[in-house]
């Protein structure tokens, strides 16, 4: 007999006859079995085992959370019997005008809500870089074939791949590695699907497309930035400075997250700005006698100086103005008429009521102050997960990055906070979510401080609030 024949004769059961499992212990396995080859859990730890953390692990799991967001949307879109279209398709017409040589809106009425007549032509007040990125598919489809509702669930997904990037970057640097690749997977979607990104992408109408565009720009300069490989870092600085500028041609206040740029080309492999044994006076001095340091912020800030001389040149070219883009001549609503007649579009007077629908106000406080239900409420109520980036970091070395954080968000809340408008038409606070990716940075870096089922709790609960909002808007239960 052969060592393989004596083997198994070794492990045979008596009376010589193999007995395999009974019927219900097959029905249980494949009933298992199933489950692993369904679950993204045991994909990503699958793909886990086949690269680890490696490049080609991270683009699977990035793409398996991507289309994952794709088939959520797509299916909530479908159940609901939304079309394809969205709108309106303003982003769509001025890149129609791009490629044929305009700055204007070729076929928007110059009687058209929310754009600004001027000389005769219809112009865009908003920014350019949505239609500048649909520019490819109009040129496909023209403006009428153009399916804004598609275009909006294909970014809202994209954002979601973007955010496991950003994730699975940061927890590796920091050398976390209790964050699992399935948890990475987890938090990912939870920011996808908890919070106005979601809602943005199924019901795309012109101004969340607008807002989930530059959302997708700041996550790639977010993702560029916090690449702390030493061979990297020169074109780290570029790339992220670049994402973070082009933010600004989506929503001119992210102009003032331009800090927030500047620290992470400057800061060191744990996020640190010049530490050293002598304090960071001494590292400052240092680190300002070297050459890479003015190599890297220039890198930085150059994109930044380019968008903002496109900017000048594109208001101008339009309006004769290097300052004027086209809020002057905009064709508000009359519920805005009355407020920037006497103060103006961003004024001091408006921020104790601002504050109170996106921090105060809460869901069904409609009952009480008699306002329609589309003013909107408190974000950490629409997002709640966002309510870990409440405490202080885990670590004092980490504190100057927290502080760098919130200096962005909040730089770029106070502008939102002196507008004239609160974000109506909204679920919870739009205008707050163009400084949420950054925010839910803030909320990783605080991880360590959530023990127990918090975080869970907290992203499941996001997820079933904005889900719940998504199909709200649909059937106007709530607005």
């Amino acid at each position: 007999m052969s060592h393989e024949g004596k083997g198994r004769a070794a492990i045979a059961p008596a009376g010589g006859a193999r007995r395999g499992p009974g019927a219900s212990g097959r029905r249980a396995g494949a009933r298992g079995g199933l489950r692993r080859l369904l679950s993204p859990g045991g994909w990503a730890r699958r793909l886990g085992r086949w690269g680890g953390e490696g490049r080609a692990a991270s683009w699977a799991v990035a793409a398996l959370v991507t289309a994952t967001c794709w088939g959520v949307l797509w299916l909530l879109k479908t159940v609901m019997l939304l079309d394809n279209e969205g709108g309106p398709l303003y982003f769509a017409d001025l890149a129609w005008g791009f490629l044929n040589g305009r700055l204007d809106l070729p076929s928007t009425p110059l009687g058209a809500v929310d754009v600004s007549p001027f000389q005769g032509r219809t112009y865009a007040y908003w920014p350019p870089l949505p239609s500048i990125v649909m520019m490819p598919w109009v040129a496909l489809t023209g403006v009428k074939g153009f399916k804004m509702r598609t275009f909006g669930i294909a970014f809202a997904s994209l954002n979601a791949g973007l955010a496991y990037f950003i994730i699975s970057r940061f927890v590796s640097q920091l050398g976390w590695a209790r964050v699992t690749l399935r948890w990475r997977a987890a938090a990912a979607l939870a920011y996808a699907l908890g919070t106005s990104n979601v809602i943005f992408g199924i019901h795309a109408i012109h101004w969340y497309v607008g807002q989930l565009v530059t959302s997708t720009s700041l996550l790639l300069g977010l993702w560029f930035g916090l690449d702390r490989r030493p061979h990297r870092r020169g074109f780290a600085a570029l790339a992220g400075g670049t994402f973070f500028a082009l933010a600004m041609l989506g929503r001119q206040h992210l102009v003032l997250a331009a800090p927030l740029a500047a620290y992470l080309a400057l800061s060191d492999e744990r996020f640190r700005l010049w530490p050293g044994p002598g304090g960071p006076l001494t590292g400052a001095r240092a680190a300002l006698g070297r050459g890479e340091t003015w190599l890297r912020l220039l890198a930085a800030a150059a994109p930044y100086v380019a968008c903002l001389a496109f900017t000048f040149a594109y208001n101008h070219a339009r309006f004769g103005n290097w300052l004027e883009n086209g809020l002057s001549y905009h064709n508000m609503g009359e519920r805005f008429r009355g407020d920037y007649t006497l103060y103006g579009a961003f004024n001091v007077v408006y921020v104790p009521r601002n504050l109170y629908y996106v921090f105060a106000r809460m869901p069904f406080f409609h009952l009480l102050d008699g306002q329609t239900p589309s003013m909107g409420f408190c974000l950490f109520v629409q997002s709640p997960f966002l309510i870990m980036a409440l405490r202080r970091p885990p670590a004092p070395d980490l504190l100057p990055f927290a502080i760098a954080l919130w200096a962005a968000v909040l730089f770029t809340w106070v502008p939102i906070l002196m507008l004239m408008g609160t974000g109506w038409w909204q679920y919870g606070a739009r205008y707050l979510y163009d400084a949420v990716p950054i925010l839910a940075l803030i909320g990783l870096l605080n991880l360590p401080r959530w023990r127990g089922p918090w975080p869970g709790f907290f992203a499941a609960l996001s997820v079933a609030i904005n889900v719940a909002g998504v199909v709200l808007i649909r059937y106007q239960v709530f607005y």
